[in-house]
């Protein structure tokens, strides 16, 4: 039998045979559709063929592309979440403490080329995550301050270190010119290090009930 058009599949059960459990009772003859990508896809991927994914997934599940593209009622857009930038914040304000807390340690472990383990220095920020911020702390021009420095002396900081990292594995290990240009980017590096953790100890009184108990620490 030919499909007339504008008939439905019960009317054209030869065009379109009953559900199956790998070809499930769908809409219109988008079974048979799914039943054709499902045969043809094995072929068509050991051809090398590059495909739609999409289209192709689609069409083996019986979905309607149209509605595919459609987000969900539910799918609102992101809303931004202060606590987010603020956890960040308090987790560099504890990296920091801990690595001035250890700083011979850190020093040693990077001018013998090891790993300094939990010993990091402070975290590069986007300042964008500080200037969504402004508006929510309790004074926003010293807040701004202090997060312009933070990321100007993070940004040297991690520069400084990671040439002393270079300094060391590029240098003559027997040319004490090597020790000495690694120790003073570990100097700089570790003076830019404080500069940042002095710029959280301003901004970090500043987030207020926004930060929660964890600002209280």
């Amino acid at each position: 039998r030919r499909q007339v058009p504008g008939a439905s599949c019960r009317e054209t059960a030869a065009v379109c045979p009953p559900p199956t459990r790998w070809a499930p009772e769908l809409p219109g003859c988008a079974r048979d559709m799914s039943r054709f990508v499902v045969l043809l896809l094995p072929i068509a991927l050991a051809a090398g063929m590059q495909l739609p994914r999409r289209g192709v997934l689609a069409a083996a599940v019986g979905l309607d592309l149209q509605r595919l593209a459609v987000p969900p009622a539910f799918a609102a857009p992101p809303i931004y979440d202060p606590s987010i930038s603020v956890y960040a914040i308090l987790q560099a304000q504890r990296t920091t403490q801990r690595l001035l807390a250890d700083e011979d340690t850190f020093r040693t472990m990077v001018a013998i080329g090891l790993p300094t383990g939990s010993l990091q220095m402070p975290p590069q920020l986007l300042f964008s995550s500080f200037k969504k911020l402004e508006d929510t702390v309790s004074d926003p021009g010293a807040f701004m301050d202090a997060a312009i420095e933070y990321v100007e002396y993070t940004r040297d900081a991690n520069d400084l270190v990671e040439l002393a990292a270079l300094d060391r594995k590029n240098g003559d290990p027997n040319d004490p010119r090597t020790a000495i240009a690694v120790q003073d980017h570990l100097d700089r590096s570790m003076v830019a290090a404080r500069g940042a953790a002095k710029a959280l100890d301003k901004m970090v009184p500043l987030l207020g009930p926004v930060a929660g108990p964890a600002s209280m620490k």
